[in-house]
């Protein structure tokens, strides 16, 4: 499929909508899209270069998978906004979703909505993308994770 470098942005960007809606999810934990790219991992990544992004190839037992941080997935987008499937809604809102600032405690008032949520959600994953659809903040799945222990 090497022609499809030579097809222009508005195409690539086409092809890789379709194989991310059948293939690919939202990680809110990691703020990323994720793909299930094997066998065409370097095929993908191309395409995703030539496009003007960085990804990050993580091997998983028998499969690859690229990961595109939210922010830049939906400049593609990588979901379609015509499927406007769950998956695109989530990475618009991950997208979004603002930081605390680095290296500081979250406030206390924060700390305690992540503990209320986890009595409520049973994944990481689920209470950062609630985290960040009712308070329009990103909290990474690792932060999450040490206040709910």
């Amino acid at each position: 499929m090497e022609w499809i470098m030579e097809t222009p942005a508005s195409f690539k960007a086409s092809v890789f909508q379709g194989i991310s809606e059948s293939d690919g999810w939202v990680d809110p934990g990691a703020d990323t899209v994720c793909i299930v790219s094997s066998p065409n991992t370097e095929l993908f990544t191309l395409i995703l270069n030539s496009l003007g992004f960085n990804s990050r190839v993580d091997q998983q037992k028998r499969v690859q998978i690229i990961r595109v941080p939210t922010e830049d997935a939906m400049k593609i987008p990588i979901f379609s906004p015509r499927v406007n499937s769950i998956y695109y809604e989530q990475m618009r809102v991950m997208s979004h979703a603002t930081r605390f600032p680095e290296r500081k405690r979250l406030p206390d008032e924060f700390i305690s909505r992540i503990r209320e949520l986890s009595s409520q959600y049973e994944t990481l994953a689920e209470i950062c993308l609630n985290l960040a659809t009712r308070y329009g903040v990103k909290v990474s799945g690792q932060t999450v994770k040490k206040y709910i222990r």
